[in-house]
C-alpha cells in the first residue's frame, strides 16, 4: 500500500504499534484482564522518512482522515480496540481493514456492531475501489482488483 501511494504522490505514515515485554507477558499469562492502548509503544514513520518512538498517544490518530490496518487474525482484538478508539475520537475518520482477517473472517468483519465498524473492508490485496468511490457508506466490502 505504501509503495502504491508514494507512486501517486499521496503522502502517508505508518504507525507500528506494539506492547512492551512486560505487558506482552501479562497478556500471555492472563494476569491482564483485557488489552489497553495505554499499554502500547508506537513506531511512527513519517511520508518524509522520519521516524520516531515514544509511549503510544491516541491523539495522533485524530490528525488524520483515512486510517488503514492490515490486520492478522492474531492480531483482531487490538484491532477492533484501535477501532472502537478512532470511532470515539473522531467518527469522521475513514477506516480501513485488510489483510488476512477480514479475508479469512469476511462475515465476522462485516457484522460488527457500529462501535467497531470499519468504513471499508478489504479482504485481499486491492486498493481501486477506494480511489473510485468518494465518501463511503459503513460497511463496504471489496474484491480483489
Amino acid at each position: 500500500m505504501q509503495s502504491f501511494l508514494m507512486q501517486y504522490e499521496i503522502p502517508s505514515d505508518i504507525l507500528v504499534l506494539y506492547e512492551d515485554v512486560t505487558s506482552r507477558e501479562n497478556r500471555r499469562n492472563g494476569s491482564t484482564e483485557s488489552p489497553s492502548t495505554l499499554d502500547l509503544n508506537m513506531l511512527m514513520i513519517d511520508s518524509n522518512g522520519r521516524s520516531f518512538e515514544q509511549p503510544f498517544d491516541h491523539e495522533i490518530l485524530g490528525s488524520y482522515d483515512i486510517i488503514g490496518m492490515s490486520v492478522m487474525s492474531p492480531q483482531a482484538p487490538d484491532a477492533y480496540l484501535l477501532i472502537e478508539l478512532i470511532n470515539r475520537i473522531n467518527s469522521l475518520i475513514t477506516t480501513v481493514i485488510g489483510g488476512s482477517h477480514p479475508r479469512y473472517y469476511l462475515d465476522q468483519v462485516t457484522s460488527l456492531s457500529p462501535t467497531f465498524a470499519f468504513d471499508f473492508v478489504v479482504p485481499q490485496d486491492g486498493w481501486a475501489p477506494m480511489l473510485q468511490n468518494t465518501l463511503p457508506n459503513k460497511v463496504r466490502t471489496y474484491p480483489y482488483h
